[in-house]
């Protein structure tokens, strides 16, 4: 998810720390949100914060996706037919490259919306188990990988 975007967005973070940051995000976003939640101590207000960036950032992501899925489709049917129209690819291409870097600013939105709600505590605490979820899983495919 380190893309030009994302780095100007988030250009005072390092890189693997921009990992940590989406992810930490992410963490919300999933279905671990209740169990998060409690180690972070959230008041009813912030879990309600959160949960509407959440379901906003998931509606808005299904249409994002849906027109990219439809510009990478509409890019393989003018890249396969008989005559090519190079100018109607370029475009698809350019329709399609903007639907990713919505799908990207949507993301980095709902980072933003779950930052403001959370206390730069909470934040801080929210990477940590980012970062302690993500060593877990390198850990186990370690172990996948050496069986």
């Amino acid at each position: 998810m380190s893309t030009l975007i994302l780095t100007l967005l988030l250009s005072a973070v390092s890189p693997a720390h921009a990992d940590d940051t989406m992810g930490a995000a992410n963490a919300l976003a999933s279905g671990r949100f209740e169990a998060i939640a409690e180690q972070l101590k959230l008041s009813a207000t912030q879990r309600a914060s959160v949960s509407d960036a959440v379901y906003q950032a998931n509606a808005a992501k299904i249409d994002i996706e849906a027109r990219s899925e439809k510009g990478r489709l509409e890019v393989k049917h003018l890249l396969a037919a008989a005559t090519l129209d190079e100018k109607a690819v370029l475009k698809a291409t350019d329709t399609l490259s903007a639907a990713e870097a919505d799908l990207r600013k949507n993301r980095v939105q709902l980072v933003i919306a779950v930052r403001k709600a959370l206390t730069p505590e909470q934040w801080q605490a929210l990477v940590a188990i980012r970062q302690e979820h993500k060593a877990a899983r390198r850990a186990e495919r370690d172990e996948d990988e050496d069986e």
